[in-house]
């Protein structure tokens, strides 16, 4: 069984044609492992639809996910399945999402328009860290904690996130973001992932960090935002699709052997 490996801002996944299998969510858990697996934050799974299926490093499966999104347009365009800018939609757990390869390493998501988290209302402040909070939907849930100075240090950033990720039933992405000093209308954002915990990057999670900044008044509607794995730049109108483009890159491709694809 063939795989291919592919990261986006450091964020990475192990790609599978095909439709998941029973045992998906052990096998998730399996290869995602970064000392005894192949290592990568999720596995994912596309057919011929095309649609995606993603599954977390623990297992869980997720609803969507912009980075994974980002990679399987440049994973189809590799195969020769996708033209240069030839829009495509991709059926996922939330609903279809279109996208683009405007260059054989970069492409650009149509997210869809931001929505609200069922059962949820925005938090001025959040008592446990003291700063103002936004739940934003982009077809799976976060939480963005607005830091009006700078950043947490890891130590605070880790204990935040973890705690904060159950803040809901099921689970929420939770970002971090504040204002990059000395540059206008941009900003930074540390992730903290449900099912995965600290990531280098989340396409989602910068989609929802720049509509909870809009909202503010922080940033216009065009952003580029840094996170540790690297820049991506997003755009919103306030009213459509929020649309996301960033790099995509295949890391390798490799073979799993029957003993290893099954549990």
């Amino acid at each position: 069984m063939s795989f291919s490996k592919w990261e986006g801002l450091g964020n990475d996944f192990v790609f599978m044609a095909g439709d998941p299998p029973p045992q998906a969510e052990e096998l998730a858990v399996r290869l995602c492992d970064r000392r005894t697996g192949i290592g990568a934050d999720g596995l994912v799974y596309v057919n011929e639809d095309p649609r995606m299926v993603i599954f977390n490093s623990d297992g869980s499966r997720a609803a969507t996910c912009g980075n994974a999104l980002r990679c399987l347009g440049a994973w189809r365009h590799q195969r020769g399945l996708l033209k240069l800018n030839q829009w495509e939609q991709v059926a996922t757990d939330s609903g279809l999402r279109r996208l683009r390869v405007v260059s054989p390493n970069r492409v650009e998501v149509d997210m869809g328009p931001p929505g609200k988290v069922e059962g949820t209302q925005d938090l001025q402040p959040i008592p446990e860290v003291g700063l103002p909070g936004h739940f934003v939907s982009m077809g799976n849930p976060h939480l963005v904690v607005l830091c009006p100075e700078k950043l947490p240090e890891r130590r605070d950033f880790e204990r935040w996130g973890s705690n904060l990720t159950h803040s809901i039933p099921g689970g929420v992405n939770v970002e971090f973001v504040a204002r990059r000093p000395g540059l206008p209308n941009q900003l930074e954002v540390l992730v903290w992932e449900r099912g995965a915990g600290p990531t280098q990057a989340c396409g989602s999670g910068a989609c929802a960090a720049l509509v909870a900044a809009v909202r503010v008044g922080w940033v216009q509607a065009l952003s580029r935002i840094g996170l540790p794995g690297g820049e991506l730049e997003i755009e919103w109108n306030g009213q459509d699709g929020v649309l996301m483009t960033g790099p995509a890159r295949n890391v390798f491709e490799g073979t799993l052997y029957a003993d290893q694809a099954t549990t």
